[in-house]
């Protein structure tokens, strides 16, 4: 455990700093699908599922296609939102910091697969990225819950920006499909690789080895009968102390 007195004011607040923009660019991502989407269609990935008739009608996404969309997003949904048990019981083993970095080769490895765009009979690497992108971010965003213990008068405002940054992560693929619609898959998510090199050279130099120890504050408010002796005070703060 680590200290927050013994952590100079500035690391800790690019510490949390830190925290924060990997939170936004990387932790919930796929709740972004929504604006990422779009830009599936319109690059043709799962085209080959419409039929003629529908190729030759233009419609926009046909109903196999936008099936095989949507169970992308549940399927990795459901993984991200039941992966919070182990991933606790993970760092009570291994620690935040060796969750971050899980997490933050999961998530390589997500943009790196996800980038391929290869669907055959055997392999679809859209799918085993997306769900290597729902398996990371769950291991980035609550191994930095610890965080919070490193200013313990404003814990509550530092686990909100964290919280928050969570909340606000779809919108790298917002900005994908409003600002760059037109750019390939391929160069998009191989070049969001970035994020997640960063993260690992981050939690090597910056981030606290261990998880910040949680302070606690006392305060007494039990005092002695009147007369009392100097050994019943000191007995009184004692149980204090026990309790």
């Amino acid at each position: 455990m680590v200290r927050a007195s013994d952590v100079s004011f500035n690391r800790k607040i690019i510490q949390i700093v830190s925290a924060v923009f990997f939170g936004l660019t990387a932790t919930g991502v796929i709740f972004g699908y929504a604006a990422l989407k779009p830009v599936l269609v319109r690059q043709g990935v799962y085209r080959d599922l419409c039929t003629d008739d529908e190729r030759q009608a233009g419609v926009w996404v046909c109903e196999k296609q936008d099936l095989r969309l949507n169970f992308m997003f549940t399927l990795s949904a459901v993984i991200t939102n039941t992966i919070a048990l182990p991933v606790g019981m993970l760092m009570d083993r291994a620690g935040p910091r060796f969750a971050t970095l899980l997490g933050a080769f999961f998530f390589f490895c997500g943009n790196a697969v996800f980038g391929i765009g290869l669907e055959t009979e055997h392999i679809d690497t859209y799918y085993v990225g997306f769900v290597l992108l729902a398996l990371g971010g769950p291991l980035i965003f609550l191994s930095s819950f610890h965080l919070s213990n490193a200013f313990p008068k404003n814990s509550g405002l530092v686990l909100s920006f964290i919280s928050g940054a969570f909340d606000a992560s779809s919108v790298p693929y917002l900005i994908y499909n409003e600002v760059f619609p037109n750019v390939p898959l391929r160069t998009f998510f191989w070049s969001y690789t970035i994020i997640p090199i960063l993260l690992v050279i981050v939690q090597l130099t910056i981030a606290p080895k261990s998880s910040y120890e949680r302070e606690h504050i006392k305060h007494r408010h039990t005092a002695a009968a009147p007369g009392a002796s100097r050994a019943d005070e000191e007995r009184i703060l004692a149980d204090e102390d026990v309790d």
